[in-house]
């Protein structure tokens, strides 16, 4: 019966925890709107929406009352592993910032440098291409396809979630 207890009290603070921010979503923040005043507010995806085994987070950013980004928290598999990216996307869906904040291997490392990262960010009318509008990666081609795979899919889906509450 304590192993039950033990067991269920931290799967609790687990899931309390997966809404926390840290020192890589204030940051993100602070680049994109400075000093100015913000309120962030945690988000409740709808599974019929979301993937909710890649979104492990996610953040409604407002300012005066209407939304001006969303954050989210991004799990994407890699060659052998599974790493964990913010990206933060205009109600529009025009991504305006990504990061990789926890990349537990040293192979394909280069999808986490902060020059290819900035070449993501992208209005909300135009689509990735990977070789084309989005420079490859020799040694990080999983990685990279994979993490542009999952933006694509939240810009779509953050579209839609604006169409459906204005």
């Amino acid at each position: 019966m304590k192993w039950l207890f033990t067991t269920l009290s931290l799967i609790t603070c687990l899931l309390a925890n997966a809404q926390e921010f840290t020192r890589h979503h204030k940051s993100i923040l602070r680049e994109e709107f400075g000093k100015s005043e913000i309120v962030t507010r945690p988000q409740n995806l709808d599974p019929a929406t979301f993937d909710i085994k890649k979104v492990t987070g996610s953040w409604e950013i407002c300012g005066a009352d209407k939304p001006m980004a969303y954050l989210f928290q991004l799990e994407t598999k890699g060659r052998m592993h599974t790493f964990t990216s913010l990206v933060l996307l205009s109600p529009e869906g025009a991504v305006l910032r990504v990061r990789v904040t926890d990349y537990p291997s040293t192979y394909g490392l280069q999808v986490t440098n902060k020059r290819w990262l900035s070449k993501l960010q992208i209005d909300s009318e135009t689509a990735y291409d990977y070789g084309q509008n989005v420079d490859a990666i020799s040694g990080a081609t999983i990685s990279a396809k994979g993490l542009i795979k999952n933006i694509e899919s939240l810009r779509k889906n953050v579209r839609l979630m604006d169409r459906v509450n204005p």
